[in-house]
């Protein structure tokens, strides 16, 4: 059980990525299939694709987060060494943490608004609440992430004057 949770803490957002843009690409192609082959275009395809697309770019915050490929200004980061680096790091990360709770508390009025509402998509008359559940499961996600890149930076050790730390 525990090497099974370790692979769902390592991979989960990769695998659910791999899977929807798999399944986009899958739709796509049956959709060209259906309209060149057999001269009939189906009305749903663009629209599922579409909502695949939102949960992957939502997905994508946590995964990079996770990897540690999220998008941030590191001015102040080079500007120390040490521990005070480690402090500015976690003050940044712990930033980034509160303000992925706010966005999550803040979505989770929104999802209850379209649940409640019980709005259908035009085309594949999916439930709309699907589509806005990307959002608090993907920052719940990022909080969480968030987390645990702030107890990654408790546990590294400092590193040595003439050692810089592996920048993209």
């Amino acid at each position: 059980m525990k090497k099974i949770l370790q692979m769902l803490d390592q991979h989960l957002e990769e695998w659910l990525l791999t899977f929807f843009l798999g399944l986009i690409a899958a739709i796509m192609l049956l959709q060209v299939v259906m309209r060149y082959l057999f001269g009939n275009a189906l009305a749903w395809p663009e629209e599922v694709c579409r909502y695949l697309y939102i949960w992957s770019c939502f997905l994508g915050i946590s995964y990079c987060i996770s990897q540690g490929t999220e998008l941030r200004i590191d001015l102040f980061e080079k500007l120390f060494r040490g521990k005070a680096k480690k402090g500015v790091q976690i003050l940044l990360q712990g930033i980034c943490v509160i303000l992925y709770m706010y966005l999550f508390y803040t979505s989770l009025s929104v999802f209850q608004h379209v649940y409640e509402t019980a709005q259908l998509s035009s085309a594949a008359r999916i439930p709309m609440y699907l589509v806005y559940l990307s959002i608090p499961v993907s920052l719940a996600l990022a909080v969480a992430r968030g987390v645990q890149q702030v107890v990654r930076i408790f546990g590294r050790k400092e590193q040595g004057k003439n050692t810089e730390e592996k920048t993209l």
